[in-house]
């Protein structure tokens, strides 16, 4: 097996940095860890060292992973897979997975599986996900497509994006196939990515705790709900899931949609993406136009630089190439053509290149770009975070977005009772002064109608 099709194979590395510990874990653990969350790896390898010579099984995984990638030492393999079997052994499942990988780097594909099932047999989504394409390509075991769609669809399960998109291109019956729509079998590059650490709990006041409910239930609205956060090969988007989650929870309980009509997907790729809209347009048409729709989206956006038209960013979508992103004008195009009483579009998104931290996507260009706006078409109302060349930010005291923030803020001030006019003046408003405030940056949702709305879109509620 040479080393380009062992690229080809590789999957998504989580080399767990942070993990699940004991209550009593060691005090040399928790400072090595301060200083490798600094990638401060000189100091943190003595800790963690002293702590692995103890027992303390995260420690041994973590320096594991520093020997793997040469982390404040030079990269050895061996000694690697030494540490990384310590863990293993006492049914560590990141180590086990990490040491799975390990052996996949150095094309010891008997090993890997070993390890890789060790994991997998956990529930550890990425190793279900890995053997899934091991065995459709006939690596170090007999090639077996049954048995990769079934390792696929357990790691689906769980909600692993890239098993979800392998496993759908599986499925998809040949009539239906467009090559130059769908994004390869496998494309994601080696990374490793370290866990953020726990985030703390929101106030007792605050959006995601007190969540007023509806007395009635509402079945002539459809959800679709997207929340990208982890992606391949961009950096992640901080506190998309929490604003995909929080959005769905106002939606179910707070605006009475039907749980059956809502349409909940985190770290979509392109084909997750493209089945929602289909799943919203095949959901609405069984209403004979007597429905209405909400399409929401968090996650990253990217510009076409030549074009200077949008485009969302699944998360195995390239930055640089927006043949593996799903167009906005697409989109648009689409809902546009839905028999609704409404669609009202929230996209907590920027189009610029930039991220929510304020800086640049690594696929952009060191200036942030001003693309066209597109035209909502039918009966659209679309809500977006930013315009022009802003930056959608996040509120970090709140971990949500800005533009969430201040969106669930009003459903729950008015019981989802607010008109679209009303939820536009207040967002307008509050991330205009707050974005200031916190961020030292201009942000300025935008509120588009489609020509057809005329002025009655404000009178419209969600429910």
């Amino acid at each position: 097996m040479n080393r380009v099709l062992a690229a080809i194979l590789f999957l998504l590395l989580p080399l767990a940095i942070l993990g699940q510990v004991d209550t009593n874990r060691d005090a040399d653990f928790q400072q090595g860890n301060r200083f490798y969350e600094q990638k401060d790896y000189a100091n943190a390898l003595p800790y963690f060292q002293r702590a692995a010579e103890v027992g303390n099984v995260d420690a041994q995984n973590n320096l594991g992973v520093m020997y793997h990638f040469g982390e404040g030492v030079s990269k050895d393999f061996s000694k690697a897979a030494e540490w990384y079997r310590k863990a293993a052994e006492k049914n560590h499942v990141k180590a086990q997975f990490n040491l799975g990988v390990l052996y996949q780097d150095m094309e010891d594909y008997t090993s890997a599986i070993y390890w890789y099932k060790k994991a997998a047999d956990q529930g550890h989504a990425k190793s279900q996900t890995n053997l899934g394409t091991l065995y459709y390509y006939g690596v170090g075991v007999m090639k077996d497509v049954n048995v990769a769609m079934s390792w696929y669809g357990k790691a689906a399960n769980q909600g692993d994006a890239l098993a979800r998109s392998c496993l759908a291109q599986l499925q998809e019956p040949p009539q239906e196939k467009k090559e130059e729509e769908r994004p390869p079998m496998v494309v994601q590059k080696p990374a490793k990515v370290v866990e953020a650490p726990k985030k703390p709990k929101p106030a007792a006041d605050d959006v995601d705790t007190r969540i007023p409910k509806s007395e009635t239930t509402c079945n002539t609205v459809f959800a679709v709900i997207i929340g990208n956060e982890k992606y391949d090969d961009e950096t992640d988007v901080l506190y998309a899931e929490n604003d995909a989650t929080m959005f769905k929870e106002y939606c179910q309980q707070t605006l009475g949609i039907n749980e059956k009509h809502i349409k909940f997907i985190t770290n979509a790729g392109y084909n997750d993406m493209r089945k929602a809209v289909n799943w919203l347009e095949q959901g609405l048409d069984s209403y004979d136009g007597e429905g209405s729709a909400i399409f929401y989206y968090a996650g990253h956006g990217i510009p076409d630089e030549s074009e200077k038209s949008a485009y969302l960013l699944p998360t195995d979508g390239i930055g640089s190439d927006v043949g593996s992103a799903y167009s906005l004008e697409k989109l648009y195009d689409k809902l546009g053509d839905m028999e609704a009483q409404s669609i009202t579009v929230f996209l907590d998104a920027c189009f610029s290149g930039s991220k929510r931290d304020g800086g640049m996507m690594s696929s952009a260009r060191g200036v942030a770009l001003k693309v066209k706006q597109e035209e909502p078409e039918g009966k659209m109302v679309v809500f977006t975070a930013a315009q022009g060349d802003e930056t959608a930010y996040p509120y970090k005291s709140k971990q949500h977005g800005m533009f969430t923030y201040y969106l669930l803020k009003k459903l729950q001030e008015t019981k989802g009772e607010a008109t679209l006019g009303e939820l536009a003046d207040y967002i307008i408003k509050e991330v205009k002064r707050q974005s200031f405030d916190e961020n030292n940056r201009k942000q300025t949702p935008v509120v588009k109608p489609s020509s057809d709305m005329g002025d009655g879109w404000r009178k419209l509620k969600l429910k």
